[in-house]
């Protein structure tokens, strides 16, 4: 009890003596061990670094706050896009140039699928002539260096660089010839006279560039014409290359002249479908997309026509009609299922 009381004591004199005789400064514990004794000067510096630190750090957090804001209104204004963009895929106008889309990006593979058959052709005799020119090197090397030799060797040489200038040349010239066929397949087919003035190929690499002008020299931007005339485009550029191949192949044409107006149409039926190839197969949906005037005017090359006929909900079949009467064929089902 005694020993508490004068703990008491010891504690209240300590106290006293702090607050009235000791500087002002800050107290410390008994146990307390001093471990950097830092002058004013790096008190100051230490104290202007906290602040810096506490500064830094409020204006980064305004920073990340504001970015975060923006972020939120920008996710807001995507979400109403992509309603937005949701309500109107529903739409049929977008529906069917989506489907219309389909059908030429199909015909665009096709005809890839076609440029790439020839880009093969090519590439194996490129593939051929490396491989000759390696093997006249191991024979050069295994003969004897005479006047005949080197005489066989030059006109060998002379003769591979004759070929390699042959397929450059063949290059430009079928590049030439497919441009054009393709500016006579669009003069031929396009009411517009005069509307492509001159269609130029360029072979970069691996592909193919079309390009066509008018009159004054400029580039027609593809994208800008009608539906109508890049169908007749489309058409003409299979024209060129049918024209320019060395292959005899059918072509398959679906929903023919399905943008065409009368006078495209009976371009398409007078000049290309009897000329493209020696068997040209049509799809059409009879008097929607092939009018009976314009199949009177492709009756003469008509060697067989079908129709499909519904059987039942689950089979349909084809049907052979003469040529002649297959309007009246077709008009006379369709007056009976009504």
């Amino acid at each position: 009890m005694a020993g508490s009381i004068r703990d008491f004591y010891n504690t209240t004199f300590r106290k006293l003596i702090r607050r009235h005789l000791a500087t002002e400064g800050p107290s410390f514990p008994d146990d307390f061990k001093l471990l950097h004794d830092l002058t004013e000067s790096e008190r100051a510096q230490m104290q202007t670094l906290i602040d810096n630190l506490r500064l830094s750090f409020r204006q980064e957090f305004k920073r990340l706050h504001f970015e975060y804001n923006q972020t939120r209104n920008d996710l807001g204004q995507i979400k109403r896009r992509i309603a937005d963009a949701e309500s109107l895929s529903e739409d049929a106008v977008v529906k069917a140039d989506r489907q219309r889309k389909k059908e030429v990006d199909d015909e665009i593979d096709s005809l890839g699928e076609q440029v790439g058959a020839l880009e093969q052709t090519i590439s194996n005799d490129q593939v051929a002539i490396v491989n000759k020119e390696k093997q006249l090197d191991e024979l050069r090397k295994k003969l004897k260096a005479s006047a005949q030799d080197l005489e066989k060797d030059a006109l060998t040489e002379a003769l591979s660089r004759r070929l390699r200038d042959y397929i450059t040349l063949y290059k430009e010239r079928k590049k030439e010839a497919l441009a054009k066929q393709i500016h006579k397949g669009l003069k031929m087919l396009m009411h517009k006279k005069g509307f492509v003035h001159d269609v130029k190929v360029h072979i970069i690499g691996g592909d193919i560039e079309i390009e066509l002008y008018n009159k004054r020299g400029d580039v027609i931007l593809k994208e800008g014409l009608s539906k109508g005339e890049q169908q007749l485009y489309a058409t003409a550029l299979l024209y060129g290359l049918v024209e320019e191949s060395d292959f005899d192949f059918p072509i398959f044409i679906d929903s023919p002249m399905q943008k065409f107006d009368d006078q495209h149409a009976e371009n398409i039926v007078r000049h290309f479908y009897p000329k493209i190839a020696d068997q040209v197969i049509l799809f059409p949906l009879i008097n929607k997309e092939m009018s009976a005037r314009e199949y009177e005017m492709l009756l003469p090359n008509v060697a067989r026509s079908y129709l499909i006929v519904n059987q039942d909900a689950d089979q349909s079949s084809f049907e052979e009609v003469a040529p002649d009467a297959l309007f009246s064929h077709y008009s006379k089902l369709y007056h009976n299922a009504n």
